[in-house]
């Protein structure tokens, strides 16, 4: 018979191994029908130690370490996560040109991993990063702290998606005073398996009309969301080189990092 929660819990809790090798142990009840870990309604339940983990990547010569809450998101595979990290580096590198100064605009940071390398590898002055959760904007803004990052950063706890439908005295009090215009470079985006909402694809093309030096970094876990996106994308970027990763083999899996320009 297959266990049930009880014995499952009553393991992980008090098994000799278990309790020297894992560092956090958290219980999370998704009775949704998603596809996903967890949803707005899932039930977090801490059963041993802080609840928070750390984590290490290695990006060129430079280490970089993460605190993570429940909620925040961070690849599974660590070394698959380097290479899928330095190699987007090296494609915007050589999209950028001599461009590599200027401001990042990551509209999925999560808790700051990519950008965070980014800028670990000498591209960009400045960073806006836009993510949904706020734990994990808590998380991006206490990892700033731990890798000693001097560039000047904005966080916004906000649904990507419902960027075109805010006031302008809203984007006003988050960014105008603190990104000159001319000045953005870059656009990371890394969204969840459905892709790009069509608001977001609109929002992208809009920008690339004031901002003609701007490239887009588009990182997918999805080869379908991300053709349909690219072909929407084109009528106002350019597809530059595609790379495949494969974080996880032996499945379908399969990430894409998408140069635009």
């Amino acid at each position: 018979a297959l266990p049930n929660r009880s014995d499952i819990l009553t393991l992980l809790l008090n098994d000799v191994r278990l309790r020297s090798k894992v560092d956090t142990c958290i219980l999370i009840i998704n009775d949704s029908l998603a596809d996903v870990v967890a949803t707005r309604d899932s039930v977090y339940t801490l059963l041993r130690w802080s609840g928070i983990i750390d984590e290490y990547l290695v990006i060129w010569s430079h280490k970089l370490t993460f605190s993570l809450s429940p909620q925040s998101f961070f690849q599974t595979n660590t070394h698959g996560a380097e290479l899928l990290y330095t190699t987007a580096i090296t494609m915007s590198k050589l999209a950028l040109w001599d461009r590599t100064h200027g401001t990042i605009l990551d509209l999925y940071c999560w808790t700051g991993t990519i950008w965070l390398s980014f800028i670990a590898s000498w591209i960009g002055d400045r960073l806006i990063g836009i993510e949904e959760t706020p734990s994990a904007i808590q998380d991006a803004q206490n990892n700033v702290i731990r890798n000693n990052i001097w560039t000047d950063t904005l966080f916004i706890a906000w649904k990507v998606e419902q960027l075109l439908n805010i006031s302008q005295d809203t984007i006003s009090v988050w960014w105008d005073d603190f990104i000159p215009l001319w000045s953005l470079r870059l656009i990371i985006v890394d969204p969840p398996r459905s892709g790009l909402h069509k608001d977001v694809l609109t929002l992208l093309g809009e920008i690339k009309l004031s901002h003609p030096h701007v490239i887009i970094c588009y990182i997918s876990c999805n080869p379908v969301t991300l053709a349909r996106d690219c072909k929407i994308l084109t009528e106002h970027y350019t597809m530059g080189v595609i790379q495949p990763i494969d974080m996880f083999p032996h499945t379908h899996h399969i990430e894409s990092i998408v140069i635009l320009s």
